[in-house]
């Protein structure tokens, strides 16, 4: 290819202009970029406080932000200079303040400092610790922090309603104001503490006001564990209020704040409030107006869990085999949960039918089923084939072999292996006298043999029973186990469970324990090797009071488990 004078011109004039327009672009963007700056210091001039940066060139505009020594974000400004006035930022006797400042363009594209930069405040302060009401016909005495030299010219303005009142020349660090220029007022009085004519530090005084009666927090305990949920904090006292606040602080920073007026009904908070797995100190104060100066406050520790998962839904009676006729309900345990749930083998869903009430099974049926509540991971789906038979119940008791392992010797009881073959003694002649099927664990055989025979005997229930220790000794309570969530023995243990946890005498917090899944840890409740096996922990032998219940109401306790039993079997 050969090339023409005409063709050289043309792309040498092309190449001149491309690289033209690079160095244009490139010039521009040169000019738009903002240098490295850094903050020089603070400096006091002309009665006036100010932050120095160096300048930044291509900067149309300087940020600052001051942080107190918990590195909360106390104070902010902009300005157009790098000598930002600071005047209205006031500060505590030897409070250190960290300044750090970003530098912007016109395209509000910024860069930080190179630097942060720490200021200790060394002027006179108010006392941090002085208090804030004043009573008619008392005068007002206030000290200073800090050491004033001959040269400092301290004085301080008393304004009311932004009305200068008077201004006192400040003598030494004890100040005294005159009741008779508080008396006649209502409410906030502002003191300006002022260095020559730069205002240093305020305070506020509150001259014959309401005042605001102590609270208590009465539903949360120091220490408190909280699940991740919608909380309503009670509360007494407080009177005279407008205004309730609620404070979280975590690692002593504040997190967040909820406001309301003031009511008697508590104080409703969102779960989305707190963060999860978190441990805060809760403060609650009582503010009338906006004088949080003579707030009344109170504060507990509380810890707050993680968000929680619906317990599983799960029926009243024995679905593999059921009378016909019979009504049927769908529950969990999990408070206000919503269910719901198909009859066509399909997984359900939201769109699928709400369950609002027991219904009748007339023929085979499969029932799939999960629960849902606000703030909490939706249940699995559980699925119930529903069977209409009527043939005989068989159930296998396996009472424990724990033969040295003792219980509280002072509340009776002697070792686990005897005390639960009490039990088993009286709940096995219990369910017979109904016309079940029972058979028993040779405690000698092991559990191998044991789920062995509970198979070859195709019980319907096979029931482990236990008695529970804790290494600490002061645990107590009731919890049954199954393999999973989503096992076939759920419906039984939680009949077993909720009947017997009703005649248990030591209700708290911690003694309800639920039902509990071991996954593949405990062979007899393990739906890999037994079709409806669960095992049952009748409270804890190593604490006396449950000790002494079990000893003293065995026979109780046997009829309550063995009546679930029938009725969830439909024997009686």
């Amino acid at each position: 290819m050969k090339f023409n004078k005409k063709m050289i011109v043309c792309g040498t004039t092309l190449f001149l202009f491309i690289a033209l327009l690079l160095f244009a672009v490139g010039y521009t963007y040169a000019l738009n970029i903002v240098e490295p700056f850094s903050i020089q210091g603070v400096i006091e001039q002309n009665d006036h406080l100010y932050v120095q940066l160096t300048p930044a060139a291509n900067a149309k505009r300087y940020k600052i932000y001051a942080y107190d020594q918990k590195n909360q974000l106390i104070y902010q400004k902009e300005s157009h200079s790098n000598q930002i006035d600071i005047s209205d930022l006031y500060g505590n006797y030897k409070d250190v303040i960290t300044f750090k400042a970003n530098a912007e363009n016109k395209k509000s594209e910024s860069i930080p400092a190179q630097n942060e930069y720490q200021y200790v405040f060394t002027n006179v302060s108010f006392g941090k610790e002085s208090e804030h009401y004043n009573e008619k016909g008392k005068d007002f005495i206030i000290g200073l922090d800090g050491e004033m030299t001959k040269n400092d010219q301290y004085s301080i303005d008393i304004m009311y309603d932004k009305v200068l009142l008077k201004n006192i020349v400040v003598q030494n660090n004890i100040v005294t104001i005159s009741h008779e220029i508080l008396d006649h007022l209502s409410g906030r009085v502002e003191l300006k503490l002022k260095k020559k004519n730069r205002v240093v530090n305020v305070f506020t005084i509150y001259a014959n006001s309401q005042i605001v009666g102590n609270i208590k927090i009465t539903n949360l305990k120091e220490g408190e564990y909280l699940k991740w949920d919608d909380f309503t904090l009670q509360y007494e006292g407080g009177i005279h209020a407008t205004t309730l606040q609620v404070n979280l602080y975590k690692d002593g920073v504040l997190e967040n704040t909820y406001k309301t007026d003031y009511t008697k009904d508590g104080i409703s908070l969102p779960a989305q409030f707190f963060k999860e797995n978190s441990t805060y100190l809760l403060e609650l104060e009582a503010i009338y107006k906006d004088y949080f100066e003579i707030a009344k406050k109170v504060a507990v520790t509380i810890h707050v869990g993680e968000k929680e998962t619906v317990k599983p839904v799960y029926v009243d009676y024995n679905y593999k085999n059921i009378k016909k006729g019979s009504r049927v309900s769908l529950l969990s345990n999990t408070p206000d949960a919503m269910i719901y749930y198909t009859i066509d083998g399909s997984d359900p869903s939201t769109s699928s039918y709400l369950y609002k009430e027991p219904f009748t099974i007339t023929n085979d049926v499969t029932i799939k089923a999960f629960a849902i509540r606000k703030n909490m991971y939706d249940s699995p789906i559980n699925t119930y084939n529903f069977h209409v038979d009527n043939k005989p119940l068989v159930v296998y008791l396996s009472p424990s072999n724990q033969y040295d392992n003792y219980g509280v010797k002072a509340a009776g009881y002697t070792t686990e292996k005897k005390e639960m073959n009490k039990v088993a003694d009286l709940l096995e002649k219990y369910l017979k006298s109904y016309g079940v099927k029972v058979y028993r664990n040779v405690p000698s055989a092991g559990i191998n043999a044991w789920i062995s025979e509970s198979n070859y005997l195709k019980s319907d229930l096979h029931l482990a029973i236990h008695s529970n220790a804790s290494e600490s000794h002061e645990a107590h309570g009731i919890e049954m186990f199954v393999s999973k969530e989503t096992s076939p023995s759920l419906s039984i243990a939680n009949a077993i469970y909720n009947q017997l946890y009703e005649i248990y005498p030591y209700k708290d917090d911690f003694s309800n324990r639920g039902i509990k899944y071991s996954g593949e840890s405990l062979g007899e409740a393990n739906d890999a090797f037994l079709p409806c096996g669960t095992l049952i922990e009748i409270a804890y032998h190593d604490n006396y009071n449950d000790a002494k219940w079990i000893v003293e109401h065995r026979e109780d306790i046997a009829k309550t488990i063995g009546d679930a039993i029938l009725k969830y079997y439909q024997v009686i």
